[in-house]
């Protein structure tokens, strides 16, 4: 027997909703899902501006849940416990799914009614400095600059579930299957929207923004050496990016120049630039698809883009729910699954980062 606790049944709510004969199938569901959806859309969607053909699951919904069984008790209620998430877990899985998580940027969830709270960046910090005994300190006063563009972006990431898993997988399976493809298809957007995102109905990605200091190896392009990168973690921390006690630093690649790199000697006898612990420099390093090999330069073509910076100052900033749309109609008996989140990817300080987008890779 199985132990669990009152969650969120996201598989039930589907099926549900799918099968629901009413307009309105978010009328379709009963019980924790029903009292949810409705709380989650009076709070996020007053007005009943999303299509009718879905209903509002709070994030935990979108997590797996794990068992733990207990060695000292063969059967019973005590043999196996599930643990069921909770919205802090979705987070937690975007980051540990994102690169832009292992780098260390910052996931949360910081909203204020149906609206992500304003976070105003601080440009003038307090001042300290010594005083001679009877004398004043000078007065100093933080300044802050306006938050000047709060508004989220949509999100959305869709599953098909197949005639056969409908009706053949039970909920348990189901649910481990929805929330496994959208969490992973919701993480690797968000990857490629915080690296290379164009704007507009996207966010604007780290690569893409207006005054993002910007390192040139050579007219058309050249090969990485130790030069470059020191040279790009010299600016950096000339401008104070790595001056945060919270500062995680690190560089976030594509494949190809990670290959590359580890076949580059560092020249200082300590072997490659991209060591077997995934660090150039001392400082931790990553590669992702999400980041462009195609870029061009002068006559050089094939190029490849490079970052290193502070990931501390970036703020995936997500809804603490989601909506979720299901349609049943489908001439092969398929049923879609599409869930949207909205969500806010701020960099706090440009300065913080140094990019290269002429990097050479072929030998």
């Amino acid at each position: 027997m199985i132990a669990t606790e009152t969650r969120f049944d996201l598989a039930g709510a589907v099926r549900a909703a799918a099968l629901s004969p009413l307009a309105d199938p978010a009328e379709g569901l009963r019980g924790a899902e029903a009292r949810a959806s409705r709380e989650l859309g009076e709070r996020f969607d007053p007005q009943m501006r999303r299509n009718p053909r879905g209903f509002w699951a709070p994030l935990d919904a979108l997590v797996p849940a794990t068992q733990k069984r207990a060695l000292t008790t063969s059967n019973g209620a005590g043999a196996v416990v599930t643990r069921y998430a909770r919205m802090n877990d979705f987070t937690d899985l975007l980051r540990r799914k994102a690169v832009l998580g292992l780098m260390g940027v910052e996931f949360a969830s910081l909203w204020g009614g149906d609206s992500p709270v304003a976070i105003p960046k601080k440009s003038t910090g307090a001042t300290a400095g010594w005083v001679a005994e009877g004398s004043s300190l000078a007065e100093s006063t933080p300044v802050f600059d306006a938050d000047a563009d709060s508004v989220p972006k949509t999100l959305g990431a869709a599953v098909t579930v197949t005639r056969r898993m409908w009706l053949e997988s039970g909920n348990d399976e189901l649910r481990d299957y929805l929330v496994g493809e959208l969490g992973a298809a919701m993480a690797a957007e968000v990857d490629r929207a915080g690296l290379v995102g164009a704007g507009g109905v996207e966010p604007t990605g780290l690569f893409n923004l207006a005054g993002i200091p910007t390192a040139s190896i050579a007219a058309n392009g050249g090969a990485l050496t130790r030069a470059h990168l020191v040279g790009a973690l010299k600016a950096v921390h000339a401008a104070n990016g790595d001056s945060p006690a919270t500062a995680r630093m690190g560089w976030a690649t594509n494949p190809d120049v990670e290959a590359r790199l580890r076949l580059t000697d560092g020249g200082m006898g300590d072997g490659p630039l991209w060591g077997d612990d995934d660090r150039i420099l001392g400082k931790p390093a990553a590669a992702t698809t999400a980041v462009p090999n195609n870029l061009a330069k002068g006559s050089g073509t094939g190029l490849s883009a490079l970052a290193y910076g502070n990931w501390g100052d970036v703020l995936v900033n997500h809804a603490p729910a989601a909506f979720v749309l299901v349609n049943p109609h489908s001439l092969a008996g398929n049923f879609r699954v599409t869930a949207w989140l909205e969500v806010r990817i701020l960099f706090r300080h440009v300065e913080s980062f140094v990019v290269f987008k002429d990097v050479q890779t072929a030998p």
